[in-house]
């Protein structure tokens, strides 16, 4: 028993560092739709998709950091099983049903993010995520929005 709590408590300092990191491109194009130069995206999320960092940095060398939120609801329902249970005095496996509670997370397919730039712009963005219970890490689009007025479309 010592052994598996000693397991136990070892493991969960290992699973919380866990971080999925998923990269992508951007194109910085202006207001008017003129293609102005390529950024790089890198996306940091932990095991459990509750903290998201975000970094683009332009090949201008500015660098923009923040964090992104996706919204999370749970989902709590009662579902009916069957077990065999033995009668103790006849000693014959007998079925009785019990009810389980349960719940599951349900994931917004959007998430949206607030980057401060190093030269003091700020960048808002909007994504969509392919299958939001995988997070970034299985890709999807966004745009974000310079302060300044030019336009990212981003693949990640």
């Amino acid at each position: 028993m010592n052994r598996l709590l000693l397991f136990l408590l070892g493991l969960a300092p290992a699973l919380s560092a866990c971080e999925y990191v998923t990269t992508g491109q951007a194109a910085v194009q202006t207001d008017s739709g003129y293609a102005q130069g390529i950024a790089d995206v890198r996306i940091t999320e932990n095991w459990f998709r509750d903290n998201v960092s975000i970094q683009v940095a332009l090949r201008n060398g500015e660098f923009f950091a923040g964090s992104a939120v996706i919204e999370k609801s749970t989902r709590n329902f009662t579902r009916d099983i069957v077990v065999e249970v033995e009668d103790p005095e006849t000693g014959i496996l007998e079925p009785e049903v019990r009810r389980l509670d349960a719940s599951e997370d349900i994931y917004a397919s959007t998430a949206q993010a607030v980057l401060i730039g190093t030269d003091g712009r700020t960048m808002e963005c909007d994504f969509t995520l392919n299958r939001p219970a995988d997070g970034f890490n299985a890709g999807g689009i966004g745009e974000c929005l310079l302060s300044t007025g030019e336009k990212m479309p981003i693949l990640f």
